[in-house]
């Protein structure tokens, strides 16, 4: 720097012509542009909106809803448009995630040892790891829905009528809260819409059944609460259009605002409704491919991670990046988990019943699934094989376990020509998406899936009513991605996660009433869990390992590290 020479200026002042008022702020200039101090995947579409925001610009990214922008923003009048600045609140977000797993599972499950695997299973689930680290709105989002479903399992599984009127609706305003919250930072708060209404309704109709035995029952002496619940029933159900509709309403309208402050726009309150129906159409017309794009029933077996971040200008053989995908102790746990409870609850089913799950269930994976599922996955057979030794298995199990019932006979008779036909019919279909988008492929789909939801829903009911909430929340964040006809990706699960984690614990507490010795065992569950974690670690944070490190993380050829 000392021996360079100025030629020439043209300043008036001729003191000033110096090096080092060439360059402004060189202290600032990041000469390694790395997540550190620049933006990386969807924080271009994000952090910039929260940006736009603050400074009443027209706002750049505009296919979801404002208020995770909002949060995003919040932060960067804190700290300023820097990375901690963009990503603080986001990360406070899913800090906050762990203590709410905690409150949950402590109010499921009834004590300190299942929360704290609880919030163990999500602190060191990978996707709460890398997601809540970049300025996206999936943070928020998530957070809604796990409090959504907290407050009405608050509700679900309480007698409205063993309180008073005002306590009863403190949960239902709670939750509906949440919703709206949820709504206005990302759509898919509003798939678990369903599942806080059907759980509200199951409740409501167990008390009204309760009710009505006891209004025609023959007896003098009544409880109290019978003469008030026909009015208190009205009351709440009136109070759940308030708490679900019109306060959802008015937060998702509210978080327009910064739409309606943009000078000369003249954005009026029906901004709300016009970027609404733009969202709408682009979400279901979206066209496009992607190197990273996922379907949906790939998501839970981690076919394909999603890549966020790769870094430059290394060191030769130093590796840098960043993946979003799940921890295999959990996340393939948690399917084994949903099988056994699964199974549990079809316990509490009449057999003739099990078999139209079981057809109901196969139908769907056949019919649903890629045709090379298992052909791919053990290099022989077709799909109709396979599909039928799972389906006639599952019969010749219901047969030996019914000692050949002749109910179950006929009934497993019929299953069977079914599934027969549908193998047949579609056999030499050939699969692509307007296979799936045709209106008999959609039939099968949603009638198969309707029939197992319902027959798992009843059966986990009689088993234990408590767990359908985190079932309603799974099911109910997961299942509509199968209609959803855009490209999406493996983050889309997040939300489904934190219900994946109560089923697991559910699993773990019942194997540990039974057997003394299992909390042992669950000790050294966690321990695969943070030491996964701590293996993965450097593809989830962008640590600078050596690229030979990133090839033991390469479990499968679809896993990019």
């Amino acid at each position: 720097m000392e021996n360079i020479k100025i030629i020439d200026s043209v300043l008036e002042d001729e003191s000033k012509a110096t090096i080092d008022n060439l360059f402004d702020e060189p202290d600032k200039f990041a000469f390694k542009p790395s997540y550190m101090n620049g933006m990386y995947f969807d924080e271009i579409y994000h952090a910039r909106t929260a940006f736009e925001h603050i400074h009443r610009m027209s706002p750049y990214e505009i296919t979801h809803p404002p208020l995770g922008k909002i949060f995003i923003a919040l932060g960067i009048l804190v700290f300023g448009m820097v990375p901690f600045g963009w990503r603080i609140v986001g990360t406070l977000f899913g800090v906050a995630m762990v203590p709410a797993m905690y409150i949950f599972g402590k109010k499921v499950f009834k004590g300190r040892f299942y929360a704290f695997c609880t919030a163990f299973l999500m602190m060191f689930d990978f996707m709460h790891f890398s997601q809540t680290r970049i300025a996206t709105i999936d943070s928020y989002v998530t957070l809604f829905v796990i409090f959504m479903y907290y407050y009405m399992y608050d509700y679900f599984i309480n007698k409205s009528y063993n309180t008073t009127l005002k306590e009863s609706l403190k949960p239902l305003f709670l939750s509906g809260l949440f919703f709206g919250l949820g709504a206005a930072s990302k759509w898919i708060a509003i798939y678990g819409a369903a599942g806080l209404a059907l759980l509200f309704f199951i409740n409501k109709a167990t008390e009204f059944v309760e009710y009505n035995k006891l209004t025609t029952a023959n007896t003098k002496k009544k409880p109290l609460w019978i003469s008030d619940y026909p009015s208190n029933l009205a009351i709440t159900l009136g109070a759940c259009v308030l708490f679900f509709v019109v306060i959802p309403l008015v937060i998702y309208i509210m978080s327009y605002i910064p739409y309606m402050m943009v000078p000369g726009e003249n954005n009026g309150i029906s901004i709300f409704y016009e970027n609404s129906k733009y969202m709408l159409n682009y979400h279901s017309g979206l066209e496009a491919e992607h190197p990273y794009q996922s379907a949906w029933w790939e998501w839970p077996i981690i076919a394909k991670p999603m890549a966020f971040y790769f870094g430059s200008n290394l060191a030769p053989g130093m590796t840098s990046k960043i993946f979003t995908m799940g921890n295999p102790a959990v996340w393939w746990v948690g399917l084994l988990a949903l099988a056994i409870v699964t199974i549990w609850a079809l316990s509490k089913l009449n057999k003739n019943l099990v078999v139209l799950f079981a057809l109901g269930a196969v139908t769907f994976g056949y019919i649903a699934l890629p045709k090379n599922f298992f052909t791919t996955l053990f290099n022989s057979g077709s799909a109709e094989l396979w599909w039928a030794v799972i389906f006639f298995g599952i019969i010749a199990i219901m047969l030996a376990l019914s000692r050949l019932d002749t109910n179950i006979l006929i009934t497993s008779i019929a299953s069977s020509a079914a599934f027969g036909t549908i193998l047949y019919l579609f056999k030499d279909v050939e699969r692509g998406n307007e296979y799936l988008k045709s209106d008999s492929t959609q039939a099968i789909i949603w009638a198969c899936l309707f029939i197992c939801i319902s027959l798992l829903f009843i059966g986990m009911y009689k088993y234990d009513k408590k767990m359908l909430v985190p079932l309603a929340g799974l099911i109910f964040q997961y299942v509509p991605w199968i209609a959803v006809p855009r490209i999406a990706f493996i983050y889309h699960y997040f939300s489904i996660v934190p219900f994946l984690i109560l089923i697991i614990v559910y699993v773990i507490k019942k194997a540990a009433d039974k057997y003394s010795g299992m909390k042992y065992f669950a000790c050294i569950y966690l321990g695969i869990v943070l030491a996964l974690f701590i293996l993965f670690y450097p593809g989830l944070s962008g640590l600078e390992v050596p690229t030979s490190y990133m090839k033991y993380l390469k479990w499968f050829d679809s896993w990019y590290f």
